[in-house]
């Protein structure tokens, strides 16, 4: 991960990819990103949402369910309690930023 994280690595990366970096600094990003450039150095980005969903969540196990049963109603009961399940953390940061920052 070390060796991932350094700079000169991480934007061979970002070449390759023609991603965003993973960390802070003085990145040179793909053109493509241009028009979102405001966007990302005011901070006012946020994570992919595929990526609040963890792995031990089992997300391909309850969609699998879903398509095999065609149940709705028990697919969505379960994806919803296993999500609040596995992403107290995230809902606990969410809920104190939201205190902190009403208008």
């Amino acid at each position: 991960m070390e060796y991932l994280l350094e700079k000169k690595n991480l934007q061979k990366y970002i070449n390759a990819q023609m991603s965003l970096p993973c960390r802070t600094g003085d990145f040179n990003l793909p053109k493509q990103f241009d028009d979102m450039r405001p966007w990302i150095e005011s901070g006012k980005m946020i994570d992919y949402q595929d990526h609040h969903y963890p792995s031990t969540m089992g997300c391909d196990a309850i969609v699998q369910s879903y398509l095999l049963k065609g149940d709705k109603k028990a697919f969505l009961a379960k994806w919803d309690k296993d999500w609040k399940r596995y992403n107290r953390d995230i809902i606990r940061k969410v809920q104190e930023y939201n205190k902190t920052h009403q208008s």
